[in-house]
């Protein structure tokens, strides 16, 4: 389902020891944002809602912006991330719903920006999003009901359903990030069961071992952190293994074994029929979206560049 020379991209061997790599030019930069027929095609092989290429033709017929980020930094939170990669002189931006409330990505408006920025990633970016945890930790499984066999939780409850829609969104953002030749990211508390969350499961099944997902585990102590805190990282980058280091008996008692996971699952058959996502992507909640661009649409604001359902 990968074209050849982003599977060449996606190896650990064409990066440097250092990142980012701002003397370096990706090939793409500058280019437009437009999604390209291949990738509108992989796009749908691979289960992406086709309403959702329907707002990536909106905002590349409404912006005009180019592939541009270095970082696209999600549930910025301090933007720590964001910084440093600044200070190596690479262009980012952020998502962060308490600095700028237009950001909340439960909104029609908060997804149309994640998109956007998303799509502004250059080949080789990194998209690095810090989901919150709160209903995915073990401190919340009382009142969340999440667990293994159950990751989705009580959907009764709505700060329950609004973490599976941010989640699902998330995931939907991360296929479309993965096939623009960018890589993603997202962390979490060592306890969390987001990497038993189906959507995650799903990449994980599509691209298997042509974009292998990894889970690393470190310690957060090691990056700021005032306790041990034991985190980890989800994602398609090859260097998230290098946040691993050892804590010694004055940092903390006891010691996290470098850990190195992939979410390996029964491969989704290549070629002939087209991948299935979970539930058809409905907790990401995509009907407002649909409601937007037919506003768009009778406004005329939009023109589709295929059928719009």
């Amino acid at each position: 389902l990968i074209p050849a020379a982003s599977l060449q991209r996606a190896q650990p061997s064409t990066y440097s020891e250092t990142m980012p790599v701002q003397n370096r030019k990706p090939q793409w930069m500058g280019k437009s944002i437009a999604l390209s027929r291949c990738t509108v095609s992989l796009l749908l092989a691979c289960g992406f809602p086709s309403i959702m290429i329907h707002l990536c033709d909106f905002l590349a017929q409404n912006y005009d912006e180019e592939r541009d980020l270095f970082v696209y930094d999600m549930f910025a939170g301090k933007q720590s991330i964001s910084r440093g990669f600044r200070a190596h002189g690479c262009k980012t931006d952020f998502l962060e719903f308490s600095e700028r409330p237009e950001d909340d990505l439960l909104t029609v408006q908060g997804l149309c920006r994640a998109t956007l920025g998303v799509l502004r990633l250059v080949v080789e970016g990194l998209a690095f999003a810090g989901l919150p945890c709160g209903s995915f930790v073990y401190l919340n499984r009382s009142s969340s009901k999440r667990s293994r066999k159950r990751p989705l939780g009580s959907q009764r409850r709505l700060y329950v359903k609004q973490a599976n829609t941010l989640g699902a969104r998330l995931m939907m953002l991360m296929l479309l990030t993965t096939l623009r030749s960018a890589f993603w990211e997202t962390e979490q508390p060592g306890s969390s069961l987001f990497i038993w969350f189906p959507y995650l499961r799903f990449l994980a099944r599509l691209f298997k071992h042509e974009v292998p997902i990894r889970v690393e585990r470190f310690w957060m102590a090691w990056f700021g952190s005032r306790t041990p805190k034991p985190s980890l990282v989800v994602g398609t980058s090859p260097w998230a293994g290098k946040l691993y280091r050892k804590l010694g008996k004055e940092d903390s008692c006891g010691e996290l074994q470098a850990s190195v996971k992939y979410l390996s699952a029964h491969s989704i058959q290549q070629g002939g029929k087209k991948a299935k996502a979970p539930f058809q992507w409905k907790h990401a909640d995509l009907e407002p979206v649909r409601k937007f661009l037919q506003e768009q649409i009778d406004l005329g604001k939009y023109e589709p560049a295929f059928p719009f359902k």
